[in-house]
């Protein structure tokens, strides 16, 4: 069974690399309202700021993608924001995503940290969840803020 330490975090920095991203790991993001095609429409724009910071998951041997990460620096709060986390199912293994010691959201909080010291931000860290209680049972925390919406 594949696992996710075979996978390795490559950063997109090239617009026209985006659409290496499988469309699936978009589609299997539960809850998710944003739409698929504006994704792939703005994403190759996103790529060329210097506060967006998106990373294939690809596989070490074949370097197939198996994973998307996109986050970016919020400049004022110094925090570091993900707005789309999603693995292939079949890395997720038996204890799957959001599970305590999940090797997904540990392995990748690992990863942002590093990212964090290396562009030298501070603030916290904070995920887009639409899952929350899943994200509360790998030892995630709500945050103080409240998205309102109209």
């Amino acid at each position: 069974m594949p696992n996710f330490d075979d996978l390795k975090f490559v950063r997109l920095t090239m617009p026209e690399q985006f659409v290496l991203i499988p469309k699936y790991l978009f589609e299997q993001v539960k809850g998710a309202s944003y739409k698929i095609e504006r994704i792939y429409q703005f994403a190759p724009v996103a790529i060329m700021s210097p506060l967006t910071f998106i990373y294939a998951l690809a596989d070490k041997n074949t370097s197939i993608i198996k994973g998307v990460l996109w986050a970016e620096i919020n400049p004022f709060s110094e925090r570091l924001q993900v707005f789309i986390l999603s693995v292939d199912k079949h890395y997720q293994q038996k204890n799957g995503l959001f599970t305590k010691g999940s090797q997904i959201l540990s392995k990748t909080l690992d990863f942002l940290r590093k990212l964090q010291k290396h562009v030298g931000i501070t603030g916290k860290i904070e995920m887009l969840a639409y899952l929350p209680k899943a994200y509360e049972k790998a030892g995630w925390k709500r945050s103080d803020k409240i998205l309102m919406e109209k």
